[in-house]
């Protein structure tokens, strides 16, 4: 096996069976010598520049997000993605920002939310997939804010109860949220619902 081939092993072994081109290129291998990679190791192409192998579990979140990376994982998807709920949403949801076309995502099953540009890296973390990728996410605090910006397609008992559980949650960061509550203008939206679980945070100093 040659060295290249053996550096392209190596990458497979990595990435769980994915090929990024960008990586091999880091790694000083030439586009002719992955494209002869490629086709001797009989890789798919899972995405511009992203080839899987055959023996591989496909990621379908990570390869869209491969093919579409300003997106961000956002609202239900998110909750899944950071643990918060036990079953993947049957369609992702991503954000983009408010000046990105949507064109090229006319012909995927994915739900798109958008959000205005300046606000659009506010709360970006990341999440491992079930297939062990890593992929971008928004965190839990921005997750809420965005399920509370969405009410009006969101179900009421889905909205009530991610609520319910972020304030069982041992990593809840009730200054970080109420940072973005603020930020979104939706502190009065939020108001009844931290009133009836955090009374407290409504009188002292931690009046909002």
């Amino acid at each position: 096996m040659s060295t290249r081939a053996t550096e392209a092993e190596s990458v497979l072994k990595e990435h769980m069976g994915y090929l990024p081109v960008s990586e091999m290129e880091r790694r000083g291998v030439s586009r002719t010598e992955i494209s002869r990679f490629v086709r001797e190791a009989k890789l798919e192409k899972a995405a511009k520049g992203l080839y899987v192998s055959p023996n591989a579990e496909s990621d379908p979140l990570f390869e869209l997000q491969y093919r579409y990376p300003k997106a961000i994982f956002s609202h239900e998807t998110a909750l899944f993605l950071l643990g918060e709920e036990e079953r993947a949403p049957l369609t992702p949801t991503i954000t983009l920002p408010q000046s990105s076309g949507t064109a090229r995502l006319k012909n995927e099953d994915v739900t798109v939310r958008k959000v205005a540009d300046n606000r659009f890296a506010i709360g970006l973390a990341s999440a491992i997939t079930m297939f062990g990728h890593t992929v971008r996410v928004y965190d839990l605090e921005r997750t809420i804010c965005d399920l509370f910006r969405s009410r009006s397609t969101v179900d009421p008992q889905d909205l009530q109860s991610a609520f319910q559980n972020y304030m069982r949650s041992a990593h809840t960061d009730l200054v970080k949220l109420m940072n973005y509550a603020r930020e979104f203008r939706l502190v009065n939206v939020m108001r009844p619902y931290l009133e009836a679980v955090m009374p407290a945070w409504f009188t002292g100093e931690f009046i909002l």
